[in-house]
């Protein structure tokens, strides 16, 4: 009994600190993959707007994911406007990147270094005005 409750432990330790790491985002094919426990890939195809915020969504309620502390991972819901919400950030990150998607849906990514934002912004702003060509 005592290596069952050892190993749900270390299971929890493990993914304790899995989800605390920041997402691992790649661009590549046409895709933004953010890569990791509750990852999800978007057609960059498919983002038609985007800009820095200095915080997440009000009032959201997880519906797939990860939300312990100042990280979130994973699907949200924003209650008063039920829009859905991909969010891969900590509640303490500034800025942060919202990309609103042709679905209707949001995502929203934020590091904790505010230039590695930026740079991932800058990114996402170009190939979203090439698309939009």
């Amino acid at each position: 009994m005592l290596w069952v409750a050892l190993i749900i432990v270390i299971i929890f330790l493990f993914i304790s600190i899995f989800v605390e790491l920041e997402p691992v985002i790649r661009i590549k094919n046409d895709k933004l993959t953010i890569v990791g426990l509750y990852g999800k890939s978007f057609d960059l195809i498919t983002f038609t707007d985007i800009r820095l915020v200095n915080s997440l969504p009000v009032d959201i309620s997880k519906t797939w994911g990860h939300n312990s502390g100042s990280v979130l991972r994973g699907s949200f819901m924003q209650n008063q406007s039920y829009k859905h919400c991909w969010i891969y950030a900590n509640s303490t990150s500034d800025p942060l990147i919202k990309v609103s998607i042709s679905s209707g849906d949001n995502l929203v990514i934020g590091y904790r270094a505010p230039s590695k934002t930026r740079e991932m912004y800058n990114k996402l702003k170009v190939i979203i005005r090439e698309n939009s060509k």
